[in-house]
Order: C-alpha cells, then structure tokens, then sequence
C-alpha cells in the first residue's frame, strides 16, 4: 500500500501536515510538498535514530527535494523496518537558504 503525506507551508511560515503517520511495514510513503510562498523552497525529511527505509539504496537517512513549482513530491519509499520513528520536516529559502520551518512529526511502521 502506498500512503501520502501531505505537507503544506503557509505564507506565514507555519508547517500544516499529520503529526503520526501510520504505516505497515513494506508500505510506501510519498511525501507531498505544496507552499503558499512564491518563493523556491527546499524541502527536506530527515531522520535522527534510524531510519525505516533500511532496503533503499544507500539506507537514506535524508531526503531533499527542491520545489521548482508550487507542488514537489519526495518517494516512494519503502518502509521496512518497523518501529517509533520521530524524524525532521524542514522548509528553506532555496535562495537565501533561511530556515522557514523545522517540525518533528512522528511515523509508526507496524510489524505487517
């Protein structure tokens, strides 16, 4: 199964997104970016302790993506490995490279 996750920052620099998502392990994620901030951001997920993604190349423990529209997507990922995953959203000026939001949601990956 596939899940999205969508992610929207606001004008006023505010992240809108699930603080859990829920998975089942060999599920795929695919982060959904959109901005209501006309400038280019760059997107990045990242994960501190672990990461779920142990069968994707490079087990990535980091994900960037640069929005060149107003919408960018980040996966799929497959997530294999289950467990209590607390990992970075993080939007930038894709310019100036400021720092406009930086949260901690959380993604469960249960044993399927």
């Amino acid at each position: 199964m596939t899940h999205h996750v969508a992610v929207t920052l606001s004008r006023t620099g505010r992240l809108s997104y699930p603080e859990r998502t829920v998975v089942n392990a060999g599920d795929k994620l695919i982060w959904k970016f959109s901005s209501e901030d006309d400038n280019k951001i760059r997107w990045t997920v990242y994960f501190h302790h672990g990461s779920p993604f142990i069968k994707e190349p490079g087990y990535p423990h980091r994900f960037e993506a640069f929005e060149v529209a107003r919408n960018v997507q980040l996966g799929p990922f497959s997530a294999d490995e289950p467990g209590d995953y607390k990992y970075g959203l993080k939007a930038e000026n894709a310019v100036s490279e400021a720092k406009l939001a930086d949260d901690d949601p959380r993604l469960i990956v249960q044993r399927s």
